[in-house]
């Protein structure tokens, strides 16, 4: 090996006096770049540009197989069930994407539980009394806790199964429920029915008649409402309404055998709920021998045909409300003769409940309207000929009205039966005399010295009138509530208090204007109106009016005394 020359070791010197010599603080950069491979990095550019077709291609050649599958699927279940399941072992379902095993699942699952189902529904038709018990060790619950499906499979193939096996059972499960609840309404109505039936025959009859009278204690038709009352104080599925039904078949029957006495079934007697007209003609054909036993029957046959349109009627109403309804249960009475009427009302219930029909008028207007005809005993205002309950039904299925609304005009009907609407049933009437009074009261004197001719006119006035201009406004408008009622009554008031103001000699501003309006608004008045009655008194008042008119231009000093 060469040895080194000074020079070479100064040199050496001299680099490391100057390494020493630099600022510990001051960094060197002794990186050299190196030389880029510019092909490498164009051929990653260039995968990286085509990786998303790639994965575009993948994505769509994956959803092309699955949609291939899901199209032969129906096949592959029919090979499935073919082999009893041997499919599930072949090489073939290993190839089946995720998206139709599960859909293949389903299938199974729905199949077994249609199954099941079908079993549940035979033997549930044989024991029926399993709908009555809902919580008893022999009930629907403990039925329905014993054959619920468990889920138990740990595969995704089998939950899948299990558990579309167990939705579809849950579903029809809550069906069974359902029906349980029905099933227990319909057997509490029967009892209730039962329980009723029992109690009018025995009540009634003539020998607890006999004893309840010898002990002193309420009979007849009393002792049958304290029955009642003391019987739905407990609870009860029926409605008064549908006890009222109920009550007419057991009189028929009781007469008939001879165990409850004509006597015993005194009208006036009856508590206003199990009033009818039926009933009442009824009972009246029992009180009285009639001279000809055909005419006696027909008799009660209408009233029998009566009572049937009116049970069949609030029966259909009712079970429209609840949902029930089936019109084809309506084709034809118990003797297999047909009802078209009662169809046609149960299929239009039906309609206007589906809504493929539309009520023609609201609740509120069809009310307003029938009372309107009871109050005038004008059955035209509702477009019939009488304001019988079958009337009252027509109207209720010409105008296409169910649920509530029809509900609330039956009882309505049932209420006017008993107690007949009146003027004074609405409180703007009803109010205009106590104002009368009060004003009375405070006109002691002037009452005091009231010739009859002016007293009869006053009087006129505030009864007769009131009730004419109601009349009036129904037959121009067929309708009425009390709102018009109270106006009506306002417009008399202020009418009779003028009246008293001018014959005390204190006028006021004349109410409805001037004289020269009154004058054109009663002028007015007889060319329109089209009753006699309300003419008549309006020309009166026209005559009144004019006669002040002339005595106003033509003698400023007449006497102020208005009884001269």
């Amino acid at each position: 090996m060469a040895k080194k020359t000074v020079r070479s070791q100064a040199k050496i010197d001299n680099v490391v006096a100057q390494v020493n010599a630099i600022n510990p603080q001051t960094r060197v950069d002794t990186f050299v770049k190196p030389v880029q491979n510019t092909k490498g990095m164009q051929v990653a550019k260039a995968l990286k540009e085509t990786a998303p077709a790639l994965s575009q291609f993948a994505a769509t050649k994956e959803k092309n197989i699955i949609d291939e599958q899901v199209r032969t699927i129906a096949g592959i279940q029919a090979r499935i069930e073919a082999d009893g399941g041997g499919y599930l072992e072949h090489d073939s379902w290993d190839n089946l994407r995720t998206r139709p095993r599960m859909m293949i699942a389903e299938h199974f699952g729905n199949k077994a539980a249609d199954a099941k189902i079908l079993e549940h529904k035979n033997f549930l038709s044989r024991n029926k009394q399993k709908l009555l018990d809902r919580d008893g060790e022999e009930g629907i619950e403990a039925y329905i806790a014993e054959h619920t499906t468990q889920v138990t499979a740990t595969d995704d193939f089998g939950l899948t199964e299990q558990a579309t096996t167990k939705a579809k059972l849950d579903e029809y499960f809550n069906q069974v429920r359902n029906q349980g609840i029905t099933a227990r309404e319909e057997e509490n109505k029967r009892n209730s029915l039962d329980a009723f039936s029992y109690a009018a025959q025995d009540i009634l009859s003539i020998e607890t008649t006999e004893r309840l009278k010898a002990e002193g204690k309420p009979h007849g038709w009393e002792a049958l409402e304290n029955w009642y009352q003391g019987f739905i104080a407990n609870g009860t599925a029926l409605t008064p309404a549908e006890y009222k039904i109920a009550l007419y078949p057991e009189l028929l029957k009781g007469v008939k055998n001879g165990t409850i006495t004509r006597d015993s079934l005194d009208y006036d007697r009856i508590p206003d709920q199990w009033k009818s007209k039926e009933i009442k003609t009824f009972i009246d054909i029992l009180a009285t021998e009639a001279d000809d036993a055909i005419i006696k029957n027909e008799a009660k046959e209408t009233a029998l045909a009566k009572q049937r349109v009116r049970e069949n009627t609030i029966a259909i109403i009712t079970a429209s409300n609840d949902g029930t309804l089936n019109p084809n249960d309506y084709r034809e009475d118990a003797n297999g003769t047909p009802t078209p009427q009662l169809f046609d009302f149960a299929t239009n219930l039906a309609n206007v409940k589906s809504g493929v029909v539309k009520s023609l008028i609201t609740g509120k207007v069809a009310e307003r309207k029938m009372m309107a005809a009871f109050l005038t005993d004008n059955p035209e205002l509702i477009g019939q000929k009488d304001l019988s309950f079958e009337s009252v039904a027509a109207f209720i299925q010409s105008n296409n009205l169910q649920g509530q609304d029809a509900t609330r005009l039956v009882e309505l009907v049932e209420k006017f039966e008993v107690k007949p609407l009146k003027f004074s049933d609405y409180h703007g009437y009803e109010k205009l005399e106590g104002r009368i009074k009060i004003l009375q009261e405070n006109e002691k004197a002037f009452f005091s010295v009231l010739p009859s001719h002016i007293k009869t006119e006053l009087d006129e006035l505030a009864t007769t009138e009131i009730e004419d201009r109601i009349i009036d406004h129904i037959e121009e408008h067929k309708t009425i509530n009390n709102t018009v009622v109270r106006q009506i009554a306002n417009d008399i008031y202020n009418e009779y208090k003028e009246k008293v103001d001018n014959y005390t000699n204190r006028v006021p501003v004349s109410v409805g204007g001037t004289l020269e309006e009154r004058i054109a608004g009663l002028r007015q008045q007889l060319e329109g109106t089209g009753r006699t009655k309300s003419k008549q008194k309006a020309r009166k008042k026209l005559a009144e009016l004019l006669k002040e008119q002339a005595n106003n231009s033509t003698d400023p000093y007449a006497s102020t005394n208005p009884f001269q």
